[in-house]
């Protein structure tokens, strides 16, 4: 006589597995949120260094009111996007550079003397 398995066990066995793919997902997600919001603040990083680069060459102080200002410093600046969606804020006036995803804390902002909202 053959042995097999009973609808039961397949049942408690689907079920373990179920449990065990939703827990990967969220996991997963978890790190792609993660790696977004590092891609970011690289991102934001180099658009810091390059206004930098652009306050130094430019005689009166200012800074770079766009990305397409700092192409010359940063190669296509003006094609950097945030991973997740936002958009990078440059001011004239003060080194500054915020992502506009959903809530600014997340990816941070970078402010005078390079200081990181993040760290």
């Amino acid at each position: 006589m053959k042995r097999a398995f009973t609808l039961i066990e397949l049942v408690v066995v689907v079920a373990i597995l179920a449990v065990l793919s939703s827990l990967a997902t969220a996991k997963l997600r978890s790190l792609e949120l993660e790696a977004e919001a590092g891609s970011c603040r690289y991102n934001m990083r180099r658009i810091a260094t390059a206004q930098s680069l652009y306050h130094a060459s430019h005689p009166y102080g200012y800074y770079a009111g766009s990305l397409a200002d700092l192409d010359q410093f940063l190669e296509d600046a003006s094609a950097l996007h945030c991973p997740s969606g936002g958009t990078y804020i440059l001011s004239p006036n003060r080194l500054l550079v915020v992502c506009t995803f959903s809530d600014p804390l997340v990816h941070g902002s970078i402010t005078e003397g390079g200081a990181c909202s993040w760290q």
